[in-house]
């Protein structure tokens, strides 16, 4: 994401900063999967819950961690990827001050009026703030990938014997 925000009055960066974050979101469990580690594991903890978990924008670190834990419980990739999606709603003031903040950046660097920044030039900044169902499916996917299922995932990537998984699940699965 450094690589995209540091592009972000770029107009042609819009298309790669898409690829670039599903990139990111392929990649987190597998070279981030420490910290991935450390979150499950805490939530999975009944002295833990309720837990509040959250990160600046409340959709890479935290939809992945939330990602993870709604696998964790069996849930279908659809609904985890709805679940995901659903951040852009919850979070839909926040990203409209930052694409009048992006839009304002926008037009300063290319001397021009506000009202002329099209939605060519956002597509930068919507690719940095908002939750794409891409991004989160290239995460699902690359558990399977990297791990076969996510059984094992839990096991061998969180360090989840069964039978911590087992009391996660029979605690919020009543």
């Amino acid at each position: 994401f450094a690589v995209i925000a540091a592009n972000i009055t770029d107009p042609t960066m819009g298309e790669r900063a898409l690829g670039i974050a599903e990139e990111y979101y392929r990649q987190a469990v597998v070279s981030r999967l420490e910290v991935y580690r450390i979150a499950v594991g805490i939530a999975v903890e009944d002295r833990h819950r309720p837990l509040l978990f959250h990160c600046t924008a409340g959709k890479d670190r935290t939809g992945i961690v939330a990602a993870l834990l709604l696998k964790m419980l069996g849930v279908a990739d659809d609904i985890v990827i709805a679940d995901y999606v659903l951040t852009n709603e919850v979070r839909r003031e926040w990203f409209a001050i930052r694409e009048l903040q992006h839009r304002e950046q926008i037009a300063a660097h290319r001397e021009i009026d506000i009202d002329d920044v099209d939605d060519d030039h956002l597509r930068t900044s919507r690719a940095v703030f908002l939750a794409h169902p891409e991004y989160i499916r290239a995460t699902l996917a690359s558990v399977v990938e990297n791990f076969r299922d996510w059984d094992t995932f839990a096991e061998r990537g969180l360090g989840l014997d069964p039978g911590r998984l087992h009391n996660f699940r029979r605690a919020l699965l009543v």
